[in-house]
């Protein structure tokens, strides 16, 4: 795996997800399943702060080779849950005591949470009815090809911070670096 590759993933992210792999017996087989150096990014997270992308797609196409799309989804939610649940919760608070704790304020500092798991990717929100925004992910490249699943449970616990009921109401994936997540609450 190059260091050259253009975004990177945390190893908190790379620990959470090995932690839920775990817990679901997978770990085993999705891992059997990658190249030694996604293996050993996998099996010992912490070594670097941050990982490169590729082992992170690697990783996303074991998983659903063993499993399917709907199991991605469930890890990247408890993913976000275990892994950056204590760092975006108290972010979220702060921003939900100045702003209110609906969607439109939660998800206009989602770009500020994403840092701390993925480098050199980027995120705009843009409320665009008085219940509805897009939250548009933009790669540097083109989209990992499980964008759609990994940031289906990323939003689900993003939107749990807050005090609406937020619902994916669809995605554009028109370009093929920038996905659009249309939500609404």
């Amino acid at each position: 795996m190059s260091d050259e590759f253009p975004w990177q993933a945390s190893g908190v992210q790379l620990a959470a997800y090995l932690e839920e792999l775990k817990l679901l017996g997978l770990a085993d087989v999705v891992i059997a399943r990658c190249s030694a150096p996604t293996r050993e990014a996998m099996l010992n997270p912490h070594v670097a702060r941050w990982h490169s992308g590729a082992l992170v797609c690697e990783f996303q196409e074991a998983v659903v080779a063993v499993s399917d799309e709907a199991t991605l989804e469930r890890l990247s939610y408890a993913m976000m849950r275990r892994g950056f649940g204590r760092i975006l919760r108290p972010l979220v608070q702060v921003t939900l005591a100045v702003a209110g704790g609906g969607a439109d304020a939660v998800f206009g500092r989602f770009a500020a949470g994403m840092s701390q798991s993925i480098r050199g990717v980027a995120a705009t929100w843009l409320k665009t009815e008085p219940r509805a925004g897009e939250l548009t992910i933009i790669y540097p490249c083109p989209a990992p090809r499980y964008v759609v699943a990994t940031y289906r449970g990323i939003i689900r616990f993003v939107g749990e911070l807050g005090t609406d009921r937020v619902h994916l109401a669809a995605v554009d994936q028109r370009s093929p670096n920038r996905p659009v997540f249309r939500l609404t609450w």
